[in-house]
C-alpha cells in the first residue's frame, strides 16, 4: 500500500462515527474502507491518498451530514485523539505560534502536500496549501482540512478559528488558500472586574449610608477610593496567579508526555531486542520464518523510528531546555531551548561527559551526578547560572528524571531546565508592589481609624446610637483591613528575604500564658475553655519573641474561630528529641477535610467548608505561620478530621549554650 496519509486521521473518523452512530456505524465504515478496524485505529499505520479521500465520502453517507468532514476536523483537536501533538501545540503558548509552525506540523501527517504561510498577524493568518503532482484534492477532504485548521485555538480552551476559503484546488485552482482568524486569550479581566465591583460597592454604600456623606472632606475621598483600589489589587493578583498556574500546568503536561513517550520508546526498544535474539537462534533452521519475522521487524523499526521522531519533535518544541544523557554520563540530545539557555553549540556538546570542563557550573554538574549516584526517579532543584555560561544570569528550575531498563539498569537521565528568571522577577515585582501599596494604604487607614475613634469618643460632637452603629462598623472593617495589610506586608518581607529575627532564649510556658490571656476575651464570647500545659512541661527555646507570639496568635485565633460554642482548646508541649520541642494546639471544632489539609498552608488558600463561609480573611495566616516556623528552624503540620477538630503541631529548637542570642539575623 502506498503510504501517503497517517492512520491517525482514520482513528479520529472512527471515534467520531462511533460517537454519533454507535458500533453499527463503525462496522459500516470499516466494511466500505476495506481495511480492518485494528489497522485503521493504529496511528502508526498509513493510508493511500485514494483511500484517504474516499473515507470522507463514506463518512458523509453513514452520518447523513454533508458537514461531517469539517466537524471531524474540529473533533480531532481533542487531547485524547492527538495525544503528544495536543501537548506539543498547547506548549507553543498561543495560536499565533501554532499557525506559524503549521508547515512543520503538517509534514508529520501527510506526505502529499506542502504548506506555506503567506501572512501572519496576531489573530489572523493566510495559508497556502499545494498538493504534490498526481494528487487531486476533493471538496470533502478540503473541508476536513479546514476543520483541522479551525481547531487549533481549542487547545487553549478558545473558540474555533474562522476559516475563509480564498480559493481551492477542488474548484480547479492551482492551490488552496485560506484566511484564518481567531480570538486570543483575554488577560487581566479579574482586575477589571474587581475594579468595577469596587466602584459599584462604593455607589451602593454611599447612597444607603447617609452618614458617610457627613464625614470629614479628608476622609471621604479615601473611603471612596479604598474599596475599588483593594478590589483591583485583588483581581490583579488573581490574574497573575492564574497566568503562573496556567504556565505551570502546561509545563506539567509537557513533562508527563515526555515521560510517557520515553517509556513507550523504551518498551519498543526492548521488544526489538527480544525479537533480534529470537531471530539469531532460529536463523539457520527457519529461513522462511526469518523472512516473515523480518517483515514484522521492519514494521517495528518504523514504529520505533516514528516514536523517536515524535519524541524529538516534542523535545525540540518544548520551551524549556531539555538535556538527555546516556548511562555513561554523555550528552546524546539537547533541544534549541537548552542551547539558548547555556550558550552551547550542539556540535561541540553532543558526546561530552557531564563532568567535562564544558560545564563550568558546579551546581549543574552536581545535579547530573546526584541523578546518577542516587538513581532517583525524579530530582528537582533551583539553580542560578552565572554569566560565565549564559549571556545573562538565569534562575533555572531543574527536574531530572532517571530512565531505567526493566532489569533495573540505569539507561540515562532526562533533565528539563525551566527558565524561571522572569517568573522570579515578576514575583519580586509583585512583592514590591504589594509592599509599597500596603504601606501607602496603612497611613490613610490609620487616619480613618483615628478619626472614627475621635467621633466615638465625642470629640467631634455628640453622635446618635444609629451613628455609633455605623461608626463601629467602619472601625471594625478598618481594623480588619489593617490586619490584612499587615499580613500582606509580612508575606512581602518573607518572600523578599527582608525579615529579621532576634533569637533569644524564651520560656514556652510564659509565652503561652501571655498569649492566652490576650486572646481570652475573644474566647469568652463563645464560652471556650483553655487547657494550658503544667509548669513541669515548661521548656526554653531559642526563638524570636515577636515572631513566636505571632505564630501562637495565628493558631489560637484559628482554633477559636472554628471551634464550637462551649468547646475547648488544649495546648500541649513535649520534647521531640534532645534538640527540639513539639507544641500542639488542639481544638474540638469542625475539623478540616483531606483535600483542604493538603493546601491549608498555601498562600491565599481558604477552606471550602460551607459552614465556615462567614469567616473572613486573606488566607495568609497559616502560610505566614509556616514560614515563620521554618525560618526559626522548625516545621509545622496538621492532623484533622471533619467533625472531630484539628491538631496543629510545630517544632522549635531547644535552647543550649551553643546558640548565639540577642543577634539580629536577616533571613
Amino acid at each position: 500500500m502506498q503510504k501517503d496519509i497517517s492512520c491517525r486521521i482514520t482513528s479520529v473518523v472512527l471515534k467520531y462515527i462511533e460517537k454519533e452512530k454507535g458500533r453499527k456505524g463503525v462496522e459500516e465504515y470499516v466494511k466500505r474502507v476495506g481495511l480492518s478496524e485494528e489497522y485503521l485505529k493504529d496511528q502508526h499505520n498509513w493510508l493511500s491518498f485514494d483511500t484517504y479521500t474516499k473515507q470522507f465520502e463514506y463518512a458523509v453517507e453513514i452520518l447523513g451530514d454533508k458537514d461531517a468532514p469539517f466537524k471531524i476536523g474540529l473533533f480531532a483537536a481533542d487531547k485524547e485523539n492527538v495525544g503528544a501533538v495536543f501537548v506539543f501545540v498547547r506548549g507553543m503558548a498561543s495560536p499565533y505560534i501554532a499557525y506559524r509552525l503549521l508547515g512543520e506540523t503538517q509534514k508529520r501527517f501527510s506526505k502529499v502536500t506542502d504548506v506555506e504561510l503567506l501572512h501572519l498577524e496576531s489573530n489572523k493568518a493566510l495559508v497556502k496549501v499545494l498538493s504534490h503532482n498526481g494528487y487531486k484534492i476533493t471538496r470533502l477532504s478540503c473541508d476536513y482540512r479546514k476543520g483541522i485548521y479551525a481547531s487549533a485555538p481549542m487547545a487553549w480552551g478558545l473558540p474555533p478559528a474562522q476559516i475563509k476559503e480564498i480559493k481551492c484546488e477542488a474548484d480547479g485552482a492551482d492551490s488552496c488558500v485560506y484566511e484564518i482568524s481567531w480570538i486570543n486569550r483575554s488577560t487581566g479581566y479579574l482586575a477589571k472586574a474587581g475594579l468595577a465591583a469596587g466602584i459599584l460597592f462604593d455607589i451602593i454604600i454611599y447612597n444607603y449610608i447617609p452618614s458617610l456623606q457627613q464625614l470629614d472632606a479628608s476622609v471621604k475621598p479615601v473611603l471612596i477610593l479604598l474599596v475599588p483600589l483593594l478590589a483591583y489589587l485583588g483581581g490583579k493578583a488573581a490574574d497573575l496567579h492564574n497566568t503562573i498556574k496556567t504556565n505551570l500546568a502546561i509545563n506539567a503536561e509537557q513533562n508527563e508526555e515526555i515521560d510517557r513517550s520515553m517509556k513507550l520508546l523504551e518498551s519498543k526498544y526492548e521488544e526489538l531486542e527480544l525479537l533480534n535474539r529470537s531471530l539469531e537462534q532460529k536463523v539457520e533452521e527457519r529461513t522462511e520464518e526469518l523472512n516473515n519475522s523480518n517483515i514484522e521487524l521492519e514494521a517495528t523499526l518504523e514504529m520505533v523510528l516514528e516514536e523517536k521522531l515524535k519524541i524529538e519533535a516534542i523535545i525540540h518544541g518544548i520551551a524549556d531546555g531539555v538535556v538527555v544523557t546516556d548511562k555513561n554520563h554523555k550528552i546524546i540530545t539537547i533541544n534549541p531551548a537548552a542551547k539558548n539557555i547555556f550558550g552551547w553549540e550542539a556540535g561541540k556538546i553532543i558526546g561530552k561527559e557531564t563532568s567535562s570542563s564544558q560545564f563550568d557550573c558546579n551546581e549543574l554538574i552536581a545535579i547530573f551526578e546526584k541523578s546518577y549516584n542516587t538513581g532517583t526517579k525524579i530530582y528537582s532543584k533551583e539553580i542560578k547560572i552565572l554569566s560565565s555560561i549564559a549571556e545573562t544570569d538565569k534562575i533555572l528550575k531543574v527536574i531530572s528524571s532517571a530512565i531505567f531498563h526493566k532489569n533495573g539498569d540505569l539507561m540515562g537521565i532526562v533533565s528539563v531546565f525551566n527558565d524561571i528568571t522572569h517568573l522570579k522577577m515578576l514575583d519580586k515585582m509583585k512583592s514590591d508592589f504589594v509592599s509599597n501599596v500596603s504601606h501607602e494604604l496603612r497611613t490613610p487607614l490609620s487616619s480613618i481609624k483615628g478619626s472614627v475613634d475621635n467621633m466615638l469618643d465625642g470629640i467631634t460632637g455628640e453622635v446618635s446610637e444609629k451613628q455609633k452603629q455605623y461608626l463601629f462598623r467602619i472601625k471594625n472593617n478598618t481594623d480588619r483591613l489593617i490586619r490584612m495589610i499587615n499580613e500582606l506586608l509580612d508575606l512581602s518581607r518573607i518572600e523578599s528575604g527582608r525579615i529579621r529575627l532576634k533569637l533569644l532564649p524564651l520560656s514556652i510556658g510564659d509565652m503561652i500564658k501571655d498569649v492566652t490571656e490576650n486572646i481570652t476575651a475573644v474566647a469568652v464570647e463563645k464560652d471556650i475553655k483553655f487547657l494550658i500545659p503544667d509548669k513541669s512541661a515548661n521548656f526554653v527555646v531559642i526563638a524570636d519573641r515577636d515572631k513566636l507570639n505571632q505564630i501562637f496568635i495565628n493558631l489560637l485565633d484559628n482554633a477559636v474561630k472554628f471551634s464550637k460554642e462551649k468547646g475547648k482548646i488544649e495546648i500541649k508541649t513535649e520534647r521531640q528529641d534532645n534538640n527540639f520541642i513539639k507544641v500542639s494546639v488542639i481544638d474540638n471544632g469542625i475539623g478540616i477535610s483531606e483535600d483542604d489539609k493538603e493546601k491549608i498552608f498555601d498562600r491565599f488558600y481558604q477552606t471550602g467548608n460551607g459552614s465556615v463561609a462567614k469567616t473572613k480573611g486573606t488566607g495568609l495566616g497559616l502560610a505566614i505561620t509556616k514560614s515563620l516556623v521554618e525560618l526559626q528552624g522548625g516545621k509545622i503540620w496538621v492532623n484533622s478530621e471533619i467533625g472531630k477538630g484539628s491538631n496543629f503541631s510545630f517544632t522549635l529548637p531547644l535552647y543550649n549554650k551553643q546558640h548565639q542570642v540577642s543577634e539580629e539575623i536577616n533571613e
